[in-house]
């Protein structure tokens, strides 16, 4: 049965429960339990009524004769490419319970990484729309009150006190024009996103940020490591294991970029070296790569790399955070000084007139 569409919310909620369900799944299984039984327990556990059903469509699948990966395929929107082939693997090595445990805790990873910047990032942002919302505030409702007493008394103001009050004139007069330009603009944006071209871009321009770019590969590095290796354990060859791990990869620049990567290892290249040219992975990660391809132990060598970069992430996070929190205290504290500069000088002309 095809997935119906839901809302944003019961999207979100589906899949924030899905790694658990998945290692409950897991569980039920390794204990004995048929799939069809393991699923109908799981499905009682959920909270999000879509995914509720997307389970007991699955359930339904399997009693009828279908294979859980083929029932998962009919559920694309809910279950990734990797997450079937996965299982597929699975299936055919008799260890189900096994690859549902390896999907759990990669899924559980990657939800641990975005918490993770979620969580870091909000207090920044918060103070940011704070102090963003009291200083439209003050431009708008208090400096005008300021403006009429010095234009009453004919004050020749000082430049930056003329500056300010124009600024807090401008705001009140064009700033819901501006705003609902700037919100139309972000949502053209954000609906441009959808095209694959702009997308590309989008991802290609986040790989030139300072930091920025850092935290990207490094999240990308260990979802590639981690899914690759769990592949390689499944049985798979190494050029089937890209092409599943490629869809695990965030950014859709370096998802392409893989493509190239595929190519030179089915030519007889080798795969750190590949890495390293045409997805820029850290050189750390790349030789770690290529030691593990050299000794014949690749899939050790994935998975202490996905460990080591799981460590990074925590480490180049917090460096972006110790440098955006100082910047943005400065800004704000510089434009605060200088709206209280212009009234400071406005009062101190005031105070100078001969009465």
């Amino acid at each position: 049965m095809p997935d119906t569409q839901p809302g944003f919310y019961e999207r979100h909620r589906a899949r924030r429960e899905l790694p658990e369900l998945t290692r409950q799944i897991s569980d039920l299984l390794g204990v004995g339990e048929r799939v069809d039984g393991a699923l109908e327990t799981v499905a009682q556990l959920s909270t999000s009524s879509w995914l509720r059903g997307v389970i007991m469509d699955l359930r339904s699948d399997v009693q009828g004769g279908s294979s859980l990966s083929d029932a998962l395929r009919n559920h694309p929107a809910l279950f990734s490419e990797y997450y079937v082939a996965v299982v597929a693997i699975g299936e055919s090595r008799g260890d189900v319970s096994g690859a549902l445990q390896q999907i759990a805790d990669q899924l559980l990873r990657q939800q641990r990484f975005s918490d993770a910047l979620k969580t870091a990032l909000s207090y920044p942002l918060l103070v940011l729309i704070v102090t963003g919302v009291s200083l439209v505030l003050m431009l708008v409702f208090v400096l005008p009150e300021f403006h009429e007493l010095f234009i009453d008394t004919g004050t020749d103001l000082p430049w930056i006190s003329q500056t300010v009050l124009g600024l807090g004139g401008f705001i009140r007069t064009w700033g819901l024009p501006l705003a609902l330009v700037l919100a139309s603009a972000l949502f053209i944006w954000r609906m441009s996103l959808r095209q694959p071209e702009s997308l590309d871009r989008w991802h290609r321009f986040q790989l030139r940020l300072p930091l920025i770019s850092e935290l990207i590969r490094r999240v990308d590095v260990v979802r590639f490591s981690d899914s690759l290796a769990a592949a390689l354990s499944g049985g798979t060859t190494l050029v089937e294991g890209l092409r599943l791990s490629q869809a695990s990869m965030v950014n859709r620049h370096l998802r392409h970029s893989l493509n190239a990567v595929i190519d030179m290892v089915k030519d007889g290249g080798r795969l750190g070296e590949g890495l390293h040219l045409n997805c820029g992975f850290p050189p750390l990660a790349t030789r770690m790569i290529q030691v593990g391809e050299e000794s014949g132990n690749l899939q050790t060598s994935l998975r202490r790399v996905a460990d080591v970069y799981d460590r990074e992430f925590d480490t180049t996070l917090k460096r972006l955070l110790n440098v955006i929190e100082p910047v943005l205290i400065v800004t704000i504290g510089a434009i605060v000084a200088v709206i209280v500069l212009a009234m400071v000088a406005a009062i101190q002309e005031l105070n100078n007139m001969p009465f």
